[in-house]
């Protein structure tokens, strides 16, 4: 399938390989995760996110636009400006998150090791690890 001009917001159809996580299903787990603390849109913007990053592979705001692009089938110029307008938001806080994240990620497990970069840090830098 060739991939000719489109107009804007016309969607390109591109077969997902059998093993990529679908966009509904990406979905799906950012609601579940965080859609009672977040607004809709929000979620979707955050699903598309995570769908760019698994779907590009690499974390730059280009590659995750391609990725979002490739999995949805959207112009890659308009999914690069999603991307880059999610990671300007000033309305999401990284911290926010991890309320939810981290008993999802540690699950059930007694022990956690946790790797800290400190490559360039300041006297001054300090870390917050959110413990129960």
């Amino acid at each position: 399938m060739s991939q000719e001009a489109t107009a804007p917001g016309t969607k390109l159809r591109k077969p997902l390989a059998k093993n990529r996580l679908r966009p509904k299903d990406i979905h799906r787990f950012v609601e579940e995760l965080v859609g009672d603390d977040f607004h809709s849109m929000r979620v979707l913007s955050l699903a598309n996110g995570v769908t760019g990053t698994i779907h590009g592979a690499t974390l730059g705001v280009h590659a995750i636009g391609q990725g979002l692009a490739q999995a949805q089938g959207l112009n890659p110029k308009h999914a690069v400006k999603q991307v880059d307008r999610l990671l300007s938001n000033s309305g999401i806080v990284i911290g926010d998150f991890f309320e939810r994240w981290v008993p999802f990620a540690i699950g059930a497990r007694e022990d956690v090791h946790v790797a800290l970069d400190w490559t360039g840090s300041t006297p001054m830098t300090t870390a917050r690890l959110p413990c129960t």
